[in-house]
C-alpha cells in the first residue's frame, strides 16, 4: 500500500515449528489453520510476477483493524503474517472484550 505499518506483525509458519516446544507448535499449528479457513472468504486476489516461485495476498481489514497476508514461495512454503493496526488506546471495551474471548478460547490452553 506503499504506508509503513505502525502496528504489530506476528509472523507463524511451518519452518519455525520447534520439536521441542510443543506449546509454541501448537500456536502456530492453530493460527495457520485458522487464516487458511479464512482465505477462502477472502476475495482478494493472489499476486504475483512468478508464481512459480513467489505469490502473496492479503485478507481484507477486518473489524479490529487487522489484516492477514500469505506469502508463499515456490508453491509450498508458507509464512503467515496478522497485522494488529489497533494499539490499546484505540480499541473501545466492547472490542477488548470480544478479543479476549476469542484470544481465550482459541489459546488459553497453551498459557504462552
Amino acid at each position: 500500500y506503499h504506508k509503513r505499518f505502525l502496528g504489530e506483525c506476528t509472523f507463524v509458519s511451518h519452518i519455525f515449528i520447534n520439536a521441542d516446544n510443543n506449546k509454541g507448535t501448537t500456536y502456530i499449528l492453530r493460527a495457520i489453520e485458522l487464516i487458511e479457513k479464512e482465505q477462502p472468504s477472502w476475495g482478494t486476489k493472489i499476486m504475483g510476477d512468478n508464481i512459480d516461485i513467489f505469490t502473496y495476498q492479503f485478507s481484507p481489514i477486518d473489524e479490529f483493524n487487522c489484516q492477514s497476508l500469505i506469502l508463499t514461495f515456490y508453491k509450498q512454503t508458507k509464512i503467515y503474517v496478522v497485522f494488529n493496526g489497533m494499539n490499546q488506546k484505540q480499541i473501545p471495551s466492547t472490542t477488548k472484550a470480544k478479543l479476549k474471548f476469542f484470544s481465550s478460547l482459541l489459546f488459553d490452553d497453551l498459557d504462552i
